[in-house]
């Protein structure tokens, strides 16, 4: 049990305690850093760095929702074929929904839990680059995800940290 929660998506070193980023450097690649105490806050700690990225701060995307898988792998290919790529805007209206795109920042989720299919999700939404597109299934639900637009590539890290008060 730990004072920080941990998160499978990349966070910036905001979502990190002081202590711990002050020592990430120190870090060689994915050993474990610690234990040791942290005098300001009267804490125990230990951390291992899993992964490090540059990724985008804020991405703008849209989803489409599918049925099912066929419909999913169906809008997906329409949007990227090499020829006559069917647009966004014309796929989300077909199937009755939005092509309207939305703005998510690091800074939303960073100091929450996240595991799973939510993972997965925000992982792939980071991870896509301006303009490209990917598939996801996340158990019984199938979306096709396209980035508009991406801004302020930044370092992220996937750190486990466990911080416990020393009383």
């Amino acid at each position: 049990s730990s004072d920080v929660a941990f998160s499978s998506v990349p966070v910036t070193e905001k979502a990190l305690p002081e202590d711990v980023v002050a020592r990430l450097d120190s870090v060689k690649g994915d050993e474990v850093y610690g234990p040791y105490y942290n005098a300001t806050d009267d804490s125990y700690n230990a951390f291992r760095v899993l992964n490090k990225v540059q990724q985008p701060d804020s991405v703008q995307f849209r989803v489409i929702q599918a049925a099912n898988a066929e419909q999913a792998d169906s809008i997906y290919g329409a949007l990227t074929a090499k020829r006559g790529a069917a647009k966004f805007a014309d796929l989300a209206e077909k199937y009755g929904q939005s092509a309207e795109a939305a703005w998510i920042a690091t800074a939303n989720i960073e100091g929450a839990a996240i595991e799973g299919d939510d993972a997965t999700y925000l992982n792939a939404i980071f991870g896509l680059k301006k303009g490209e597109i990917k598939q996801l299934n996340l158990g019984q639900v199938y979306l096709v995800v396209e980035a508009v637009d991406t801004k302020n590539p930044v370092q992220k890290y996937t750190a486990a940290v466990i911080k416990r008060p020393a009383y």
